[in-house]
């Protein structure tokens, strides 16, 4: 794992968005499954300009890593995709390749078919979930999967009733032996609201009490922090991963 603590959250999106672009602008097909929610928001300022009805960049192809769906309407996490990223940088449908609940059984044969993912780019919630691997429901053992949303899960509750025109029972996520395959994954973490979570998924035991905490096992593994979410680290407890 390498761990790159900077100074606020422009220049976490700034170093962020270098790296998704240098994965983009190369000579061959590539697999990329990119986040949605807020965190992300600055790293598709940066890209967006870049990359916006670029022809030389049809061989990147994109995918998703988790999705709530909602009936008669496209998945939540696509919609955010869609207004955050896919929309504005005017990327073909063709090059998007959606999760949902039709096709969640075959999807990791789609992406391994397709030579796998390259990048992965998530983010982490305060409660240490990663996808929509939530505590205390998420499984290690799972490759692709589905997860009951119940009382266990009062925030998205509320996310849901406040943004969702309809109710979801489940989610789809990609879990942890997925996450383990992809080539270069990247976790992105801002903000002192994550710095308790953030110190657990480094430094604490690895349970699904706090899913994070798995993800430092991935052979190739970049978490980008501001300064707020590394707040309680010590740095000589994290003098390794520097």
């Amino acid at each position: 794992m390498k761990l790159v603590i900077t100074k606020d959250y422009k220049a976490m999106s700034e170093l962020a968005a270098h790296i998704v672009l240098s994965e983009m602008f190369v000579d061959k097909r590539v697999n990329v499954a990119i986040t949605a929610g807020r965190t992300p928001k600055l790293m598709y300022e940066q890209i967006i300009p870049v990359i916006k009805g670029n022809p030389s960049l049809k061989n990147v192809h994109y995918y998703m890593f988790d999705e709530t769906p909602i009936t008669h309407r496209i998945g939540d996490n696509r919609q955010q995709l869609n207004d955050l990223f896919f929309t504005p940088a005017l990327i073909p449908s063709v090059q998007i390749h959606p999760l949902d609940e039709h096709n969640d059984d075959d999807y990791e044969a789609q992406i391994e078919a397709a030579g796998g993912l390259d990048l992965m780019v998530i983010g982490m919630g305060a409660d240490g979930h990663f996808c929509a691997n939530m505590p205390p429901k998420a499984d290690f053992d799972q490759y692709m999967y589905r997860i009951n949303i119940d009382e266990s899960f009062p925030w998205q509750k509320r996310y849901q009733d406040s943004v969702l025109p309809e109710q979801s029972t489940y989610m789809i996520t990609m879990g942890a032996k997925s996450l383990m395959k992809v080539k270069r994954l990247v976790l992105i973490v801002n903000g002192s609201e994550k710095a308790e979570a953030l110190k657990a998924a480094i430094l604490g035991p690895v349970t699904t009490l706090l899913p994070a905490s798995i993800l430092r096992y991935h052979p190739n593994l970049t978490v980008i922090v501001d300064e707020e979410a590394a707040a309680l680290l010590d740095r000589q407890e994290i003098q390794k991963f520097l």
